[in-house]
């Protein structure tokens, strides 16, 4: 089971956070409310994460490791129980995994059920039920960079540990992809590190985030130990 605790707006975790939110959803900047950002103890999953981190780098040496987010109406199971490759579908753009992204208002899609909304009012658009997403380490080991999406569950060749969908550095993808996809392959490469819970204040269909370069997202460790 994971501890949780909220942390003070001047905290550096959350003022990061904050930025980040505000700094990827563009149009959408006055319309979040951020309710809290919680720093997220989970001792298990952070060991898991350190033994897969180790035995990539043993395999494929230096790794990027990135701090990205997951939208989700069920995130304070995944930070107590961690990701569970087997709910996704294999339908998603790159068949089964854990997606995450660098652009919180991509995140924001997935913070209720894209199928029925929230729970209370079976609304998509709800302005008034609070909405949860993820702020999680990633490690990606060897990426693969496709050309397009492969909607199926087969699995790439062996030896890859993520497949990056970023059209800003990968022109293939752009016909497919408006904004970053991260699709993780094993859930130990996934540790989920802050739980922000938030309303939107208005809602627009089409949320465009800002495009910025992914470095912002790269070596963040104040909080991290």
């Amino acid at each position: 089971m994971a501890g949780f605790y909220t942390l003070h707006p001047s905290h550096p975790d959350a003022i990061y956070v904050s930025r980040q939110i505000l700094e990827t959803t563009q149009a959408q900047t006055k319309h979040i409310n951020i309710i809290s950002v919680r720093l997220i103890n989970n001792p298990t999953l952070r060991y898991r994460y350190e033994c897969k981190k180790m035995a990539i780098q043993k395999m494929v040496g230096p790794s990027r490791e990135m701090l990205l987010c997951h939208g989700s109406p069920f995130c304070y199971d995944i930070a107590n129980e961690g990701f569970n490759i087997a709910y996704s579908s294999p339908g998603c753009l790159f068949g089964r995994g854990i997606y995450l992204t660098p652009h919180f208002s991509k995140a924001n899609y997935y913070a209720f059920s894209t199928q029925r909304g929230c729970y209370s009012h079976n609304n998509k658009a709800c302005l008034s039920c609070v909405r949860t997403a993820l702020f999680c380490y990633c490690i990606l080991g060897h990426e693969l960079h496709p050309v397009e999406p492969t909607y199926c569950d087969t699995k790439p060749e062996s030896g890859y540990n993520s497949i990056v969908a970023d059209p800003y550095s990968n022109p293939s993808i752009q016909r497919f992809l408006q904004d970053p996809v991260y699709c993780i392959l094993n859930a130990d490469q996934v540790l989920p590190f802050i739980i922000v819970e938030y309303r939107i204040r208005s809602f627009y269909e089409a949320m465009i985030p800002r495009p910025i370069p992914s470095r912002h997202f790269e070596n963040y460790r104040p909080g991290y130990y």
